[in-house]
């Protein structure tokens, strides 16, 4: 019993502070790229320096916020430094009709005019906004959700997946 009651107050909690519905801060990125090179493979280095295709370096610290996976050669970088140093990584298509496409799984992410606000569960009550692609048409792919159009999971409780070209913007919703 007592157990029941903790998960329903944990669930109430997280409620409460953001894991459920749009969050509360947005940040947006500062630096978007496709990663060349970087100065060290270990997962527990310090400090990671990045080379994008672009020519721009970045540093990526061991206590920045990873979003989703750590970033390696190859992989799509989207960081930024408010409202703390973040970064998103997405991961190349391993599909052949989806070449320059880099997978990112948001857990819930909305649909503003000109971007996507992704949200990880992971950082409570803050979320990232991804600018969208000029030809990116998300219209029949979302639903009103507290006066925010949400993108709708392929099933109930999986999160959502996204495809982004190497400067970072959405080109299409995967589920």
């Amino acid at each position: 019993m007592a157990l029941a009651l903790l998960a329903a107050a944990v669930a109430v909690v997280r409620l409460l502070f953001g894991i459920a519905f749009y969050p509360l801060g947005i940040a947006s990125a500062d630096v978007a790229g496709i990663i060349v090179s970087t100065s060290s493979a270990e997962s527990n280095a310090a400090e990671v320096r990045v080379v994008l295709a672009s020519g721009k370096e970045l540093s990526v610290l061991r206590t920045d916020r990873a979003l989703d996976q750590r970033a390696t050669t190859g992989d799509l970088i989207i960081a930024g430094r408010d409202p703390e140093p973040w970064y998103l990584s997405g991961l190349p298509s391993t599909a052949t009709d989806a070449i320059g496409c880099f997978s990112v799984w948001p857990d819930r992410a909305y649909s503003e005019p000109d971007a996507v606000v992704m949200v990880f569960d992971h950082w409570v009550g803050s979320g990232v906004r991804v600018p969208k692609a000029r030809d990116f048409d998300d219209a029949l792919l979302t639903y009103d959700e507290f006066g925010h159009r949400r993108f709708t999971p392929f099933e109930f409780g999986s999160g959502v997946s996204f495809c982004l070209d190497g400067h970072g913007r959405v080109t299409e919703f995967t589920h």
